[in-house]
């Protein structure tokens, strides 16, 4: 007994009116990345202020510094929040409940994270440095020469960066209300005169220039050393009786 299977008929033999159309791939668009220079220009102009009307003694700036002091302590003189302690937070946390809600963002939460710990170690690397070189007092009763920068406002334009790039082709008004924010947390920084104005401008300037910086170079650093971990990495839930967790193991 003889069994006679169909045979299908290349493509090239098939006439154009049956012949399949050919498929459509869908590439993910990569994130557009503008040239770091030109990204850099307006938080260099925040710290250049910053470092030019430090307070030293016989300088013009300084009197501007002193001066907007006394304006805020005559305006609000019984001033006087925490509130700025978690501001600062603000936009790092509505960058990862905004995805909850609907709203995607360029990365997902992943990369995101891992894009926010590489900026936040530079931008604390760079404030905390700075405090120990520069030594400039606070201009209110805390002794200390750690004034310069401001750590509270470095972190919140850093929060606020983030949050503007990550969902900025979703709504820009996004971003808007994150460096809202950082800019409060900055004017309750020197409300509660813990700050010259100096040191709030130069914060701004030295959080946002981190996370611009963060945000260029993690596609590349996924490329060379997340991608390459994420592959030999492997993970697995344990569970006994009295205990349970997440095992950690490395292909070789």
């Amino acid at each position: 007994m003889s069994l006679l299977l169909p045979l299908a008929a290349p493509d090239s033999l098939l006439p154009d009116s049956v012949r399949p159309p050919a498929p459509v791939v869908v590439v993910a668009p990569r994130p557009r990345r503008a040239a770091l220079v030109p990204r850099l220009s307006v938080p260099a102009a925040f710290v250049a202020y910053g470092v030019a009307t430090l307070n030293r003694p016989g300088s013009r700036e300084n009197a501007l510094n002193h001066e907007t002091r006394e304006e805020l302590l005559e305006t609000f003189p019984r001033f006087h929040t925490r509130l700025d302690n978690y501001t600062r937070h603000a936009p790092t946390a509505a960058a990862y409940v905004l995805p909850l809600l609907g709203v995607k963002g360029r990365y997902h939460a992943l990369d995101f994270t891992l894009l926010y710990l590489t900026g936040r170690a530079l931008n604390d690397g760079l404030t905390s440095q700075l405090k120990k070189r520069v030594g400039e007092w606070r201009p209110g009763p805390t002794p200390d020469q750690r004034s310069f920068p401001s750590a509270h406002t470095s972190e919140a334009f850093f929060s606020a960066t983030l949050l503007y790039e990550q969902y900025r082709e979703q709504n820009p008004w996004i971003g808007a209300g994150g460096y809202a924010v950082a800019a409060a947390t900055g004017t309750m920084r020197m409300l509660n005169d813990k700050h010259w104005l100096s040191d709030v401008v130069a914060g701004a300037g030295i959080g946002i220039a981190s996370a611009e910086a963060a945000w260029y170079l993690y596609p590349w650093l996924r490329r060379r050393l997340v991608s390459p971990l994420a592959r030999r990495l492997v993970l697995a839930p344990v569970a006994g009786p009295h205990m349970g967790g997440l095992a950690v193991a490395f292909r070789p």
